[in-house]
């Protein structure tokens, strides 16, 4: 597939599907709606029943690929560049996020404007848009997140500046297409929201600019469990060391790594103490999960170094100062099932 040639930065719009009745028809809508020139949509479905004829009834000009050899989010996205050339942006965008009409050229505006590789949007409650969802994350040194806005917060236009951010969430983000290839995509070793965090941290590495764009709005919808809960945890423990194992240097490496075997060995202890074995069982998951990924982690720093133009101590700088797990537990913030989880 090949784009006409417009005025406008042809845009690959990336939406992949992980069931057909996770996709609402909003979703759909809201990329029909679309006001930019020069966009091509493609439809990556990880579902066993089609989803073509709905697609195709809401957006005729639009690519249906089924990729059920695909395992993750991510893995089915690195198949983006295969089935498209020219493109200058994709636009990835979760089948849970329905899109303003405006936003992906908002988006695209303020990526030409700011030579940003990366973007993300304002992230809206999908049943009451007045409610900020989130608006990019920052990270400490342990790869954790701590969102810019508390989720629920009314939206009042008090965050409507453009703003830096060291990572976004995934409902629906801008990326540089050349950057995108440098990069080599998503890591699909990396599940849930952690693959933006490694994304993000990688194209920093590489010299690209984090940006969130308030002015470009979206309605997320999401869907929470005891089971998801359980689940995003355990993934969130091995992922954030898989992230912070490839892309420190070694001189950075070594004494965060360490504190992070600390950190865990207490949250073990503690874990144990309050009678939460599944708490610790997970933790001790995800450092073993990590150990058997070792040689693949090898290869990535590889990559990485061959890429790296920006130094970790100025990666440092952008991120959060101490422990942001150690200090909600000390502050009381973090109990239940839970415990020392941000």
């Amino acid at each position: 597939m090949t784009f006409e040639s417009k005025l406008v930065p042809p845009v690959v719009l990336v939406l992949v599907v992980e069931h057909s009745d996770t996709c609402r028809d909003e979703v759909l809508e809201g990329i029909a709606a679309q006001d930019y020139e020069n966009l091509q949509v493609v439809v990556l479905h990880k579902g066993q029943s089609s989803i073509e004829e709905r697609v195709r009834s809401a957006i005729p000009s639009a690519l249906v690929k089924e990729v059920l050899d695909s395992n993750n989010f991510g893995e089915a996205a690195n198949q983006i560049e295969k089935l498209t050339q020219g493109a200058s942006f994709y636009l990835f965008l979760e089948d849970r996020t329905a899109l303003a009409s405006d936003s992906l050229s908002v988006l695209v505006a303020e990526a030409l404007e700011s030579n940003a590789g990366i973007l993300g949007p304002k992230v809206l409650d999908w049943e009451d848009p007045s409610r900020i969802t989130s608006m990019g994350l920052l990270v400490d040194a342990f790869g954790v997140e701590t969102a810019f806005v508390e989720a629920g917060e009314l939206d009042q236009q008090q965050h409507d500046r453009v703003r830096e951010a060291f990572t976004v969430t995934g409902e629906a983000v801008l990326v540089r297409s050349d950057l995108f290839k440098t990069l080599g995509g998503f890591d699909p070793k990396i599940l849930d929201s952690e693959q933006y965090l490694d994304l993000c941290w990688r194209a920093q590495i590489a010299g690209g600019r984090i940006l969130v764009v308030p002015q470009a709005t979206v309605r997320s919808r999401k869907e929470f469990s005891l089971e998801t809960a359980s689940r995003a945890r355990r993934y969130s423990m091995r992922n954030r060391q898989h992230v912070i194992a490839k892309c420190y240097g070694w001189v950075h490496l070594v004494p965060v790594m360490v504190g992070a075997l600390l950190l865990s060995l207490f949250e073990v202890a503690y874990s144990l103490v309050t009678l939460r074995f599944g708490h610790s069982r997970d933790v001790l998951a995800a450092w073993g999960w990590n150990l058997l990924q070792t040689r693949q982690v090898v290869r990535s720093r590889r990559q990485i170094s061959r890429l790296r133009k920006v130094r970790d101590r100025d990666i440092r700088r952008r991120q959060a100062t101490g422990s942001t797990r150690l200090r909600n537990f000390l502050q009381g913030q973090i109990g239940g099932d839970v415990a020392l989880q941000s």
